[in-house]
């Protein structure tokens, strides 16, 4: 396992040298701002393939940024942040009639095991475990 993840590490770096430092530093921020500014991550629909498009680069030196900067896939850094939108609704008392699922999609999950799975990967419980601790209604 360990020779594949060196080899995956030095495609990356491969791709990596071929950007230069301001476009690296350029694409990097433009996703943060995407996800959590525009608050883009909610779109379910959403794609490393979209937002390259969109920033003119290929799939392949965005996902090199992705892997570099944020040491993860594109995916797993959209689902943190639909994790962060999921955790604030849940805590919301607005939101109490509202089922963990209903939370999920509105947060831009379309699927309820890839949106169970990457919430315990990201706070260690489940959704329900997650939202009967932190319910202050």
């Amino acid at each position: 396992m360990a020779s594949d993840t060196n080899t995956t590490d030095n495609k990356a770096l491969e791709y990596f040298s071929r950007v230069n430092r301001e476009k690296i530093d350029r694409i990097y921020a433009a996703v943060i701002y995407e996800l959590a500014v525009k608050n883009r991550c909610t779109e379910p629909k959403l794609t490393a393939a979209t937002l390259a498009k969109e920033f003119g680069v290929s799939t392949r030196i965005f996902s090199a940024v992705m892997n570099l900067r944020f040491n993860t896939s594109f995916n797993n850094v959209l689902n943190h942040y639909r994790i962060l939108q999921v955790t604030y609704m849940m805590k919301d008392s607005r939101n109490k009639e509202l089922s963990c699922d209903d939370i999920a999609f509105a947060c831009g999950f379309s699927n309820h095991m890839t949106f169970y799975t990457a919430f315990k990967h990201e706070t260690g419980k489940t959704p329900s475990v997650f939202r009967n601790e932190t319910q202050t209604f």
